[in-house]
């Protein structure tokens, strides 16, 4: 192209001051410029990072990260029920009617088992997993600790004792076999929150467990127990009706749901910041 030309356009209409830059390029090709300036200059959006715990539950086969003002995230999905989520070691767990066991983030089954699993219970420093098999397991290393003769729907780690209970409507020590407690149904949840452990289930209500004294009542089942910021909360509902999570003392309703929930579970500032940043 004629370099002529080009000046004389530049000098009857206004053009893109890069163009002329460009232009005068030509003339002095040592001449160093910026070339930043020909560059788009995009704005990345910063991730805003949390420094507090995060309350986990699913829906379905979803699982998700709660918000409290703002969409709640989506963390992953499995095509079945889920029923277990856990943190062992800064890592987060998910089981439920698939038969196995995974390691949420990365999608990574670990373990895999006969029938349902319905509890995961990490216990100084080791993962558990129980359900409709009768037994209880340390997870990854796939090793039976525990069997019962009736399905174990809950475990619990409370002041270095591991404990179990279900369809037998017992709280059992699990490596000791020992009885602490019974109800008149089947026992779905177990939660060590403050010093004190707490049971709740198929009977609606929840119970200081070795003072065998009922703390909160429902009018339907409670699946699930979770100590989150220094605060007791409790999910559940039956099998075709809505699931709601509810923050025991004062009652105070924070999820509500189309399907009853089984699971919900506080993780760390860090594995919130995770989820956020996979967005």
């Amino acid at each position: 192209m004629n370099i002529l030309k080009v000046e004389n356009k530049m000098k009857d209409k206004k053009i893109n001051p890069n163009l002329r830059k460009l232009a005068e390029l030509t003339h002095n090709p040592d001449l160093k410029v910026d070339k930043s300036m020909f560059e788009k200059q995009v704005q990345i959006p910063q991730i805003s990072q949390s420094n507090s715990n995060g309350l986990v539950y699913h829906n379905r086969g979803k699982i998700y990260l709660f918000r409290e003002n703002e969409d709640d995230v989506l963390i992953t999905e499995r095509n079945d029920w889920v029923n277990a989520i856990e943190v062992n070691n800064n890592t987060l767990y998910d089981a439920g009617d698939s038969c196995k066991i995974f390691d949420t983030f990365n999608n990574k089954q670990v373990a895999s088992r006969d029938e349902s699993i319905w509890a995961l219970c990490s216990h100084n420093n080791t993962l558990y997993d129980a359900g409709n098999y009768c037994k209880v397991f340390d997870t990854l290393n796939n090793k039976e600790v525990a069997s019962r003769d009736a399905r174990i729907w809950a475990l619990g780690s409370h002041n270095n004792t591991l404990y179990d209970a279900g369809c037998n409507q017992k709280v059992l020590e699990t490596f000791s076999n020992k009885e602490v407690a019974s109800r008149n149904n089947y026992i779905m949840t177990l939660c060590s929150h403050n010093n004190t452990l707490y049971d709740a289930g198929y009977y609606n209500k929840v119970f200081d467990t070795f003072n065998n004294k009922e703390v909160a009542s429902r009018n339907n089942y409670i699946m699930t127990l979770c100590s989150h910021n220094n605060t007791l909360y409790e999910a559940g509902g039956s099998i075709g009706s809505s699931g709601k999570v509810f923050e025991i003392l004062n009652n105070k309703l924070i999820i509500s749901l189309d399907n009853h929930i089984n699971s919900i579970c506080s993780i760390s500032p860090d594995l919130v910041n995770k989820i956020l940043s996979r967005r």
